[in-house]
């Protein structure tokens, strides 16, 4: 129903705000080696995967599982990659998850199966 959608949106966002928080914060000292640092950056990682799987994302989880297993030198290339594809689906998403309960059922969609690359 539309209040779940509103909530599956709000904790998405929540969920994406933290885990794009602690990847700032890590960020730098993964960049220069620093193990400390890169297990916060592949934690933070795992986060806005599990987020953005549990909300029929596919590009940024995808993304997501090949940074945290890539070589330091490819970490910003990864992640700006990463990143351009949560910032591409979030107008999608919203957009599906704001559409009315009955907007869904004239447009034949099934309710609560949303799929956004």
């Amino acid at each position: 129903d539309d209040i779940t959608r509103v909530q599956i949106w709000r904790y998405y966002r929540a969920g994406l705000s933290e885990s794009l928080r602690e990847i700032s914060k890590s960020l730098p000292g993964a960049v220069s080696g620093d193990e400390v640092h890169r297990a916060r950056l592949l934690k933070a990682l795992h986060g806005l995967r599990s987020a953005s799987l549990m909300v029929g994302l596919d590009r940024a989880p995808s993304l997501a599982d090949h940074l945290r297993q890539a070589p330091t030198d490819q970490i910003i290339p990864g992640m700006t990659a990463l990143l351009q594809a949560v910032r591409d689906s979030l107008p999608s998403l919203e957009a599906a998850l704001m559409q009315s309960k009955s907007a869904s059922v004239a447009t034949g969609q099934q309710a609560g199966c949303v799929q956004v690359r």
